[in-house]
């Protein structure tokens, strides 16, 4: 699980400087009339995409990340409930 956040919080970290790179426009004219608007359109859909696919990444982190934590305090508490049981015997 840790490898699974730890690949899940750098696809996020990667992810951020995409979309204000795409919307930053076609970068000027790229020739014949209308390319330069289609380009821009295309640019800022994926820019929507990738911060959809951000979103769901980060949503997924903070699913394993809370999955990690309850596993943990489950044990922890299983453990304490057995050094009980044990010292108790």
């Amino acid at each position: 699980m840790a490898e699974a956040i730890r690949l899940l919080d750098d696809v996020t970290q990667q992810l951020t400087p995409v979309p204000p790179v795409l919307e930053g426009g076609a970068g000027g004219d790229l020739g014949p009339a209308g390319i330069t608007p289609a380009a821009e359109e295309l640019a800022a859909r994926w820019a929507e995409r990738t911060r959809a696919a951000q979103d769901q990444a980060a949503d997924a982190l903070a699913g394993l990340r809370a999955a990690r934590h309850h596993y943990r305090s489950a044990d922890e508490e299983a453990s304490s409930r057995l050094d009980r049981f044990s010292d108790g015997a």
